[in-house]
């Protein structure tokens, strides 16, 4: 299972990426869009395994896998097209997201901290980014449905139908989590990859001097963003 770790500059991501997975990768200067990603394979602990391990003391014992691969997309990247093609894909090929919101004040960072601001902000990359695969894929379906076999035109033809509602969804702002894709209807679109389809967890990177307003965040999070595959804790 792949989990992209992602977040606007300053969030706290790669100190997120160092507790998750004891590394030690350099924080604070990790902010440009082009910059190498960080990496962390890390095993999950499984009880069954350990007495399933213990009961038929196997010559070797596997446990299975989260790779948190941590991403830079600064804000206004997507749109203005200085996202790399290798970052981008890092994140279309996440199974799940886990987006770092800032909520400790930083002056540094441009003042009191508005984590909703910054998880908004970084929603409209994505969107605007899968609202741009839509577009281009559009524009295939459209001569596609003119040739090939009668099979391949109709299938075509159901692929654009579908594709075409979801372009007015993307364009008002919206995820595609939120659209309602039906089992059949995510078959058809399971190749585009979609970055707001994908199941996130918003994490709130808050300081010790806000600690007691976590519960109280932690709601009003839930509320904002109560939609399928979304979380925050």
């Amino acid at each position: 299972m792949q989990v992209t770790i992602v977040g606007l500059p300053g969030s706290g991501k790669t100190t997120v990426f160092n507790a998750l997975t004891g590394g030690h990768a350099e924080t604070g200067g990790f902010s440009g869009s082009r910059a190498a990603p960080n990496v962390g394979v890390v095993k999950v602990p499984d009880e069954r395994v350990d007495r399933l391990a213990a009961l038929f003391n196997p010559k070797k014992t596997t446990y299975a896998d989260v790779t948190y691969v941590d991403v830079a997309i600064p804000a206004g990247a997507t749109r203005e097209g200085t996202v790399s093609p290798d970052v981008l894909a890092l994140v279309r090929n996440a199974d799940a997201l886990l987006h770092v919101a800032r909520a400790f004040d930083d002056p540094a960072l441009g003042g009191p901290a508005d984590p909703w601001r910054d998880v908004d902000e970084l929603d409209l990359e994505f969107t605007v980014a899968d609202l741009s695969v839509v577009e281009k894929r559009l524009e295939k379906l459209t001569t596609q449905g003119r040739h090939g076999s009668q099979a391949e035109r109709d299938a075509a033809a159901r692929e654009e139908e579908l594709v075409r509602r979801l372009e007015p969804h993307l364009s008002e702002g919206r995820p595609l989590r939120s659209f309602g894709l039906t089992d059949d209807e995510e078959l058809l679109v399971r190749g585009y990859r979609f970055l707001t389809q994908k199941p996130v967890l918003v994490v709130l990177n808050i300081d010790e001097a806000r600690l007691p307003e976590a519960g109280a965040l932690e709601a009003a999070g839930r509320a904002r963003y109560a939609q399928p595959q979304t979380d925050v804790a």
